[in-house]
C-alpha cells in the first residue's frame, strides 16, 4: 500500500460572507494566488506519495469558486510541479 500524505490548502472565499466578490476569482492576482498555493501543496507531497492527488472541489462549494477555473489552475500547478 502506498503511503498517504494529507496536505491542506486554503481557498479564497467568494461567497456573501467573504471579502471578495465572485467575479474577482477571474483576476490575475487571484489566479496567481491559487496557482502558487496549489503548486506548493503538490510539491510538499511529491516525495511522500506515489504521485496520486485528490483535491475534490477545492475552493468550490460553500466558497463559491468556479469549478472549471479551479480545475485548470490545479492542472497547470500539477504540470509545472513535475
Amino acid at each position: 500500500r502506498a503511503p498517504r500524505t494529507v496536505v491542506a490548502i486554503d481557498a479564497a472565499n467568494y461567497n456573501s460572507h467573504g471579502e471578495l466578490s465572485q467575479w474577482q476569482q477571474y483576476g490575475t492576482a487571484q489566479i496567481l494566488r491559487d496557482l502558487w498555493k496549489a503548486r506548493v501543496g503538490l510539491l510538499s507531497s511529491a516525495d511522500s506519495t506515489d504521485g496520486s492527488v485528490a483535491t475534490g472541489n477545492w475552493g468550490c462549494g460553500c466558497f463559491r469558486g468556479d469549478p472549471q477555473l479551479k480545475l485548470f489552475i490545479q492542472w497547470i500547478a500539477a504540470s509545472i510541479s513535475d
